[in-house]
């Protein structure tokens, strides 16, 4: 079977934030894209508001794009992408979840969290025998990061039962972070570990 040419393709890319994360991704796609003749465009900010990306999505089936990459932090867009399915384009989903009918879902499985809780719980377990305050920083705005951000938690638990779950507390960006670690400090000082998973908030 030969492959398609993509010299001369059109890919959209609506993207959840400007966060590092995603523009790190749009950067590479762009980089890539170069290599084969494809021109990424337009690349959009939904500025984290769920309405204003579908109406993204929906611009681009109207533009006749060839393809177009979601990069988001909600769920649910089965309806639309079978759409653009039936419309010929090429649907690319990251952080969403699975996606019935997309070319390609990327998403972050719960075993993830589950590892970093697993070794959550060894260090409080090594460096404070088992009995610890702790608090989880997390994003649950999507089914599979708030399915990550359980495990992560529920590992601790598991492998260090006497820690205890003082908060948790949600930061989109690395500088919203930044904020909610130290209000999460002056209020718990004895919290001894901070368990985080997500690019962004990490």
């Amino acid at each position: 079977m030969t492959a398609e040419p993509l010299n001369g393709r059109r890919i959209g890319v609506s993207q959840w934030t400007t966060a590092d994360l995603f523009t790190d991704v749009v950067d590479a796609m762009r980089q890539e894209a170069s290599l084969h003749g494809v021109e990424i465009s337009p690349i959009l900010n939904a500025e984290g508001d769920v309405v204003r990306q579908v109406e993204q999505a929906e611009a681009f089936l109207s533009e006749g794009v060839d393809g177009f990459v979601i990069l988001s932090a909600t769920s649910e867009w089965d309806d639309l992408v079978q759409r653009a399915v039936e419309a010929g384009i090429y649907v690319f989903t990251y952080n969403v979840g699975p996606t019935t009918g997309a070319t390609m879902n990327i998403f972050k499985r719960p075993g993830g969290g589950t590892a970093l809780g697993d070794a959550a719980a060894k260090w409080i377990n090594d460096k404070h025998d088992g009995e610890a305050d702790f608090a989880t920083l997390v994003l649950k705005t999507a089914p599979s990061l708030r399915d990550r951000s359980d495990a992560m938690r529920d590992a601790v638990l598991t492998n260090a039962p006497n820690a205890r779950l003082v908060a948790e507390i949600t930061a989109p960006t690395r500088s919203d972070s930044v904020d909610a670690v130290a209000n999460l400090l002056r209020a718990h000082p004895s919290v001894k570990a901070v368990v985080c998973w997500n690019d962004e908030t990490a």
